[in-house]
């Protein structure tokens, strides 16, 4: 809605008014209906005790957001280790266990699945490709966006509604990818 407000060149306020309405209730019914504060609550729950814990408990980080936030932070110290063209799959991996080992990091980092991923594409690329894989994760962001810009701005109808879905898929794509993996294809 905002994204066709922000392209049109005309709009009234019913047309703005109407679907803001309508996102608003589903919002706030989503929140009360289901146990989405619930999972809010424990997030908040997790992400504090993360913060506090002390060096002899790893078990916050056997937790879905300690662990996330674990391998976020290893997989940044991996990429400063080889910032320009990261350290690969196999290396990543063999730093998991070997700074597990070297009390560098929680035994539960070593302990992950062999193969597992950064939960997080653009830590996924800075680790295992560095600034190279990172520019290039943009690039295959970027280059789509501007192609869906320019079909909003055609005057053709049939353009401008592809131009609305190629540019929705690839906001999708680059929120989905903060806290996912996506494009994990084999090594």
């Amino acid at each position: 809605v905002c994204m066709y407000l922000f392209f049109s060149r005309s709009w009234r306020l019913k047309e703005f008014f109407v679907p803001l309405v309508i996102l608003v209730a589903i919002g706030a019914w989503s929140l009360y209906q289901g146990n989405l504060l619930n999972r809010f609550s424990q997030m908040f729950n997790e992400m504090d005790k993360v913060t506090t814990q002390t060096e002899k408990n790893d078990s916050v980080f056997r937790t879905s957001i300690g662990h996330r936030i674990m391998v976020w932070s290893y997989s940044w110290d991996v990429a400063l280790e080889n910032p320009v063209f990261g350290v690969g799959n196999k290396r990543y991996q063999e730093l998991k266990v070997e700074w597990a080992e070297n009390s560098r990091y929680p035994k539960a980092l070593a302990e992950s699945l062999p193969g597992s991923h950064a939960h997080s594409q653009y830590f996924q690329e800075i680790a295992l490709r560095g600034f190279i894989g990172l520019f290039s994760l943009a690039f295959l962001f970027l280059y789509p966006l501007y192609f869906g810009v320019k079909f909003i701005r055609l005057n053709d109808r049939s353009t401008h509604y592809a131009g609305y879905m190629l540019v929705s898929i690839v906001i999708g794509f680059v929120v989905f990818s903060l806290s996912e993996v996506a494009l994990k294809h084999p090594d």
